[in-house]
């Protein structure tokens, strides 16, 4: 099912390029292999075009990282052929890379390094509509948006939420660009608007009133079919659920979707289908939703240990990767076509969606 592996315990990347698929991975934070090394390295990774080569990828090109990754995002935009990277590094760091550059020896790679947060960058993405602007989300509440073009020029979303502590996640709205929501360890889920430079909302992904003890929101995701619905996820074991909210009512949850075992980490909604949501976490599982349904629609096959990351390509909604904590990073691939003379009932082969023996985990809505 897995279609090619990288084998790193790494924050992976997809590129943005329509042409052949590349993806990024950086070390990430918080895990340690065999070597005790604690070098950070920022590798780029090319997807055969041919089933034939299925199996570990072998580096295309690398660069050193001054730390190791919270998250990595991937624009088109930008002068260099192959747009920009971005890494928010568990030092506070914000570093941009140009891709050819690495792809070319990795030699005058970093094109930018700023070390505007104080604490880990756990909240990173290019806006989908202005792929010249991002946003950063780090500890103490830190919400920063940056201009690649202005000279990666930074400022504050606005002034720091009293309802967070330490961003987690971080999300920009499909539909709307100037709108950003923050998920917080606090529970809180802030949606800001970045014309007026404040939050206009907040949401309570707990349950509980804001201020009290909680469970964190772990991730979030907007629909991209819809500028008013998000949903966000807890990474509390007693409670791995995801909250489906439309902010027409932001009171409390419309839906709330169960399926997971364990705490959730992980959330990619599909921005080509809005009918497909990703989610991963601690029971070692990766999940696909049918949002709208409540329902769980396919399984990825499980790996040996906590799957903390979870991605549709940014190119080809064909394609999504799962990283875990057993030092492997997998790329999957929806369905391939079978050759012209099999039977026809092999035409679609290795659908990591395929129907699996899972009725226990069918969610209880």
């Amino acid at each position: 099912m897995g279609y090619h592996f990288i084998e790193r315990t790494a924050v992976p990347a997809w590129g943005p390029q329509q042409g052949e698929p590349l993806v990024a991975a950086g070390t990430v934070a918080g895990a340690m292999d065999a070597s005790f090394s604690n070098t950070s390295t920022l590798e780029i990774f090319r997807l055969p075009a041919s089933d034939d080569a299925a199996g570990a990828l072998a580096a295309a090109g690398q660069a050193e990282a001054a730390a190791r990754f919270q998250r990595l995002a991937w624009s088109a935009h930008g002068a260099q052929a192959l747009g920009v990277l971005a890494g928010g590094l568990e030092n506070g760091d914000v570093t941009f890379w140009d891709p050819q550059a690495i792809l070319d020896g990795g030699k005058d790679a970093v094109l930018h390094t700023s070390s505007a947060h104080t604490g880990a960058v756990c909240g990173l993405e290019f806006n989908p509509q202005q792929p010249g602007l991002m946003a950063s989300g780090a500890t103490n509440g830190e919400v920063f948006v940056w201009d690649i073009v202005s000279e990666y020029k930074s400022h504050a979303a606005g002034a720091r939420s009293s309802r967070m502590e330490n961003v987690t996640d971080l999300a920009w709205n499909n539909q709307v660009q100037h709108i950003l929501v923050t998920a917080s360890n606090s529970g809180a889920l802030v949606v800001w608007d970045l014309r007026q430079h404040r939050e206009i909302m907040a949401l309570n992904s707990a349950g509980n009133a804001i201020g009290t003890a909680r469970a964190g929101a772990s991730a979030v995701a907007w629909n991209p079919a819809s500028a008013t619905q998000l949903v966000s996820a807890s990474a509390d074991d007693n409670s791995p659920e995801i909250q489906f909210w439309d902010l027409r009512n932001a009171n409390a949850p419309a839906r709330t979707l169960r399926g997971h075992q364990r705490g959730i980490l992980s959330l990619s909604w599909c921005r080509k289908d809005a009918g497909l949501l990703l989610s991963s976490g601690k029971d070692n599982r990766t999940v696909c939703w049918d949002p709208a349904q409540g329902e769980i629609v396919g399984e990825l096959p499980p790996a040996a240990n906590w799957v903390y990351d979870v991605q549709w390509s940014q190119a080809n909604p064909n394609l999504l990767s799962g990283a875990s904590f057993d030092g492997r990073v997998s790329l999957y691939a929806l369905a391939r076509e079978a050759p012209a003379s099999d039977d026809a009932s092999r035409r679609v082969v290795d659908d990591p969606f395929a129907p699996q023996s899972t009725a226990a985990f069918a969610p209880a809505l």
